[in-house]
């Protein structure tokens, strides 16, 4: 009897897989009408570029690669779902349409005759799951549900850091030691000027440093016994001389020639004053002849000069006898105030304005010395030459630039984005990088800072964004300045639940529902919640089951399946923009 049972479990097993070999038929059938479909469009689509491209050379117009790219771009973004750009065309749609009934049902049947089978015999490999991720055309295991924010934008390579190259004082040229893309390590010489100058300068400021030196610490210190002796010495000298000269000043305003000379002088000139003035009257009177007055005019003349003359000898005595006290006053002062600055020590302005000294003289010797250093320009990182400005035998001046270094070892990407795409341009986000002389490769980066502020790109206000690129996948050689097209990845989940977007009903703008398989075959519509999603499939958080079967109201059955965390982006990757 059990016998006769696993038989006819056997002979049921044969009767669903012959209608999986009809399903797989139909399958087939669909799948080459839907190529010949394509075949025929793309022999349309040749057609029409062909008359369209004559058209265009006929009436001499040009078209801008980038431009029309970028409306393909633009286009791809007003696409709500990739099968509504499939849906358009209206026989693959009548196709689907036909072939849908039949291909459902037939899967339904066998997905509940495998899923008894399984209950009742316990058979391992035939999961309902396998079977339910078997018509789902683009979510192999493996796979990765990315979503993409419109995003996308271009720009160009810079290096990490980079610096322009100066000498900071003039002079001529006589070493340039690299060329632009010359690689050098930190500290190698890249240049030189003549130094002739710069080491006659540097000398002199060490002879100052070191008077001022002297100078300092000759007043810091105490003075020795013998100093003090001889200070003194001076002071009693000055004070022997400074007697001498009182006394000799005193002999001369006590001499005979200012003394007596000059009263004697001045007395002749009064009695001679008298007489000619008593002759004048008597020749007025008529009682002299004038001759009288004349003799008494000239021994007055005679009288003044001789006043005259000794009044100048004794001013000169006396003058010069008043300097030689003045400047023996003046010795015998210094040599006391030496004396006195020895017994009390240095002054403390002194020592402060000494102190001084000494320090601009050690700013100039910093500054020879850097100015000297200056003249050898070096490299301040690893780097790559990108430009010399300088040939040997130029003279430069201070500042002028001589060469750039730039550091590419961790470049960075700085890109523009439209304002409408300023939702994904969030530091953190990755993004993927194709350069245009490089358009194999695609380089990873994630987006480190956000300009603050917009800007204006070709007339359309952009956001700039700064990305790290990751230059450890591929092995080649990048410059500065390369342009390329970023694509900002605004979202992606990794080992979640997807069910195809053709599945998803819309109930209200935030709010979605599927219609669930039963094992009866009959319909359930079941809220779900619904996290990413990209053109192809949506990422469900709550409201199903791995390995339940969902409708997708089209030609085909599919489960959900849950998706481990791998490298194997789905067809939306190809495409930015448009995701939700």
């Amino acid at each position: 009897m059990a016998d006769k049972d696993i038989q006819k479990q056997i002979d049921d097993i044969n009767t669903k897989l012959d209608e999986i070999l009809v399903c797989a038929t139909q399958q087939r059938l669909r799948s080459e009408s839907l190529d010949d479909l394509v075949s025929d469009l793309s022999i349309v689509g040749k057609d029409a570029f062909s008359s369209t491209v004559a058209e265009l050379d006929n009436q001499g117009i040009e078209l801008n690669v980038d431009d029309i790219k970028h409306l393909i771009f633009k286009l791809i973004r007003n696409v709500d779902k990739f099968t509504d750009v499939v849906t358009t065309f209206e026989s693959a749609h009548d196709l689907l349409k036909d072939l849908g009934p039949v291909a459902r049902e037939v899967i339904i049947d066998v997905i509940k005759k495998l899923h008894e089978l399984e209950q009742s015999l316990g058979l391992p490999g035939c999961a309902l799951d396998g079977l339910a991720i078997s018509v789902l055309p683009f979510m192999q295991p493996g796979a990765i549900l990315r979503q993409f924010l419109s995003a996308l934008g271009s720009g160009n390579l810079l290096p990490e850091r980079e610096v322009e190259l100066v000498f900071s004082t003039s002079g001529l040229v006589t070493e340039v030691l690299v060329a632009p893309g010359d690689e050098v390590q930190a500290g190698d010489v890249l240049a030189r000027l003549d130094t002739a100058d710069l080491e006659r300068a540097l000398t002199q400021a060490e002879i100052s440093l070191r008077q001022a030196e002297i100078a300092l610490e000759a007043a810091l210190q105490p003075p020795n016994e013998a100093t003090l002796q001889a200070a003194q010495d001076a002071v009693d000298q000055a004070a022997a001389a400074l007697r001498l000269e009182q006394i000799s000043h005193e002999g001369t305003m006590n001499g005979t020639l200012v003394t007596e000379s000059l009263p004697d002088a001045q007395e002749n000139l009064e009695a001679r004053q008298a007489d000619y003035e008593y002759w004048l009257g008597r020749y007025e009177e008529g009682s002299a002849a004038y001759w009288y007055v004349d003799q008494a005019q000239l021994s007055l003349d005679d009288a003044e000069e001789e006043l005259a003359q000794v009044q100048q000898q004794v001013d000169q005595t006396v003058q010069a006898a008043d300097n030689s006290l003045a400047a023996a006053v003046d010795h015998y002062n210094q040599a006391q105030a030496s004396l006195d600055e020895l017994l009390a020590g240095a002054d403390s302005l002194d020592t402060e304005s000494l102190e001084l000294k000494l320090e601009v003289a050690e700013l100039d010797l910093a500054v020879a010395q850097e100015n000297l250093e200056s003249a050898t320009l070096v490299a301040p990182f690893d780097g790559v030459i990108t430009a010399v400005e300088v040939e040997v035998g130029q003279t430069v001046g201070s500042g002028a630039a001589v060469a750039s270094v730039a550091d590419m070892d961790q470049p960075v990407m700085q890109f523009w984005v439209e304002e409408a795409d300023l939702g994904s341009a969030v530091v953190g986000n990755p993004v993927s990088i194709v350069f245009e002389a490089l358009p194999d490769l695609t380089f990873s980066g994630e987006i480190v800072r956000v300009e603050p502020t917009l800007v204006v790109v070709d007339g359309t206000t952009a956001v700039h964004i700064w990305a790290t690129v990751d230059t450890s996948v591929h092995i080649v050689a990048l410059f500065s300045g390369m342009n390329a097209e970023v694509e900002i990845i605004a979202g992606e989940a990794r080992s979640v639940l997807l069910v195809p977007v053709q599945a998803l009903r819309e109930l209200t703008p935030d709010q979605h529902a599927v219609f669930v398989v039963d094992e009866n075959g009959e319909l359930e519509l079941r809220p779900v919640e619904i996290g990413l999603k990209d053109y192809v499939n949506a990422e469900v958080i709550l409201g199903l089951e791995q390995g339940e079967v969902v409708s997708t109201g089209e030609a085909e059955t599919a489960s959900s399946v849950e998706v481990p965390s791998a490298e194997m982006p789905g067809p939306g990757f190809l495409f930015g923009g448009g995701g939700r």
